[in-house]
């Protein structure tokens, strides 16, 4: 399929713009190259499509040892100390917002996201951008159903798969507020009926080490489910059945490591978080996602599939036989409304299964990274990022969040994948925006982009020019992809596949 640059784009009026303040900048790459040790590779981590999220095998921390898990969990120093870490704009209002984009930034923008998308081959696109002061550009680009040739619009769901996990986070961390659970509460506590699972431990002291904050955290060494091939191969033979969160954890073997010793991402750690948000709160997770978080910040478009359901438009997500940008789109789908398709989504549960439109995850970015969904306190527990997942080459990741550099910008967010669907929500906190892309194939990143879209709205400043040859250190610098030589995430969901390189 031949994929042609279209898009649409909607801005607000223009209001002067700061100076770009360098000094930040380098301040805030400098924190972020300390706190990933060598480098930080994308938090593309993911659920169930051509998925890669996660860590072959596990990353030790600096000083493992199970009688330290509670204690050298990320984000168990004091909160106080731990919000006096965080970079300006996480939690406040940035020094020196970005203002709003003009007409003309507004059309480049637009400009932009066509020609991302005809690069990359994607067959649809909706993107937007949160300013600090509550303006909204919404971009959008192609088709939500290939056959159809339905064109995307801004009301268009898309599903988010692993972006899901921002708001499970920011749900167990209200209720932690309101004194209902403990982020360092053993899990059998909520959910006494696994206390003699193996999935949980090999041994009762094993299985009282895994903790509400080492789920969040993803250091519990829980085996992720969507790594088990006999579960594949049911949700791909019924792809109408809905799956409940036990018959999913019936496919959970035994636990890479003891909590607290590594990090390995797992869905599996969401999904128990699910569980004990209901014990705790004292209604169905979908309720508590509504009640406490999606219409207090007023995402109307946001809900969990399979449970909910929407009127509006939805897209349909593709599967691709090569890296081809002209290779056919295969669709993923039951034919319900259910985004990709009703068993691999009722399997991600509250690891994945959300959907929504780009604005109002932009929105939601905007709400938990600018700190008016949580208290200063829970953002600062959410985002006390310890490297532990750095020294191995994987994101560095908070509780439900992953940092990492979006060309040279410091971001917060995270990214999800979906058999057919890869989503991305990024928080720039020197800019006090939230860009969320949302796309209907599962091939390539979606920061790609989402730095598209930063690099026209915060142009990044021009190379130096090379010294003249021959004269001392005249070897120009090389041009690199971001993130290139970067050690890659490996899949945790299915059908398995290795990142795109670089087109």
């Amino acid at each position: 399929m031949s994929v042609v640059p279209s898009a649409v784009g909607a801005a607000s009026v223009s209001r002067p713009r700061p100076l770009r303040d360098g000094g930040l900048r380098r301040l805030l790459l400098v924190a972020c190259a300390v706190g990933v040790v060598a480098g930080i590779v994308g938090a593309s981590f993911s659920i169930s499509g051509h998925g890669t999220g996660g860590v072959a095998g596990a990353t030790s921390r600096p000083a493992p040892g199970p009688s330290a898990a509670p204690a050298a969990a990320a984000g168990s120093q004091p909160p106080g100390a731990a919000l006096a870490a965080l970079p300006p704009g996480l939690g406040s209002p940035p020094a020196s917002p970005l203002p709003p984009p003009d007409a003309a930034t507004s059309k480049a923008l637009a400009d932009a996201l066509a020609k991302a998308r005809w690069r990359y081959g994607i067959p649809g696109v909706s993107a937007s951008i949160a300013f600090a002061d509550g303006t909204m550009w919404n971009g959008h680009a192609g088709v939500s159903d290939v056959a159809k040739k339905t064109g995307v619009k801004t009301e268009t769901a898309f599903a988010f798969g692993s972006v899901t996990k921002t708001l499970t986070a920011a749900l167990i961390l209200r209720l932690a507020e309101d004194g209902l659970l403990g982020v360092d509460d053993p899990v059998i506590r909520w959910l006494p009926e696994y206390a003699d699972k193996s999935f949980l431990g090999t041994t009762p002291a094993r299985r009282q080490l895994v903790t509400v904050r080492t789920l969040l955290a993803q250091t519990s060494g829980l085996y992720d489910y969507f790594n088990s091939l006999p579960l594949d191969a049911r949700l791909r033979a019924s792809k109408k059945r809905v799956w409940q969160p036990d018959e999913v954890l019936a496919f959970v073997k035994k636990p890479l490591f003891i909590a607290g010793d590594a990090w390995s991402y797992s869905n599996t750690n969401y999904l128990l978080l699910g569980l004990i948000a209901e014990r705790a709160g004292g209604a169905p997770y979908p309720a508590l996602l509504r009640s406490r978080l999606i219409e207090p910040a007023g995402l109307r478009s946001l809900y969990l599939q399979v449970a909910e359901t929407t009127k509006a438009p939805i897209a349909k997500g593709y599967d691709f036989a090569s890296l081809s940008r002209t290779a056919k789109a295969i669709p993923w789908s039951d034919g319900t409304r259910v985004m990709p398709f009703t068993s691999v989504t009722s399997a991600a549960g509250a690891a994945g299964a959300v959907a929504g439109t780009a604005r109002d995850l932009a929105r939601w970015g905007l709400a938990l990274y600018g700190g008016s969904a949580l208290t200063p306190d829970s953002l600062a527990t959410m985002l006390a990022f310890d490297g532990s997942a750095a020294a191995g080459g994987a994101a560095d990741y908070g509780l439900g969040v992953g940092r990492r550099l979006v060309g040279d910008r410091l971001t917060v967010g995270h990214s999800g994948r979906l058999a057919g669907f890869r989503s991305s929500l990024r928080y720039v906190p020197e800019l006090g925006v939230s860009v969320a892309v949302l796309t209907n194939q599962d091939r390539w990143d979606p920061d790609r982009v989402v730095e598209a879209l930063l690099d026209v709205i915060d142009p990044p400043p021009p190379a130096p020019s090379p010294t003249p040859s021959g004269s001392p250190g005249a070897s120009p610098s090389p041009t690199t992809a971001p993130n290139a030589g970067a050690t890659p995430l490996p899949a945790d969901s299915y059908p398995p596949a290795a990142t795109p390189p670089t087109p």
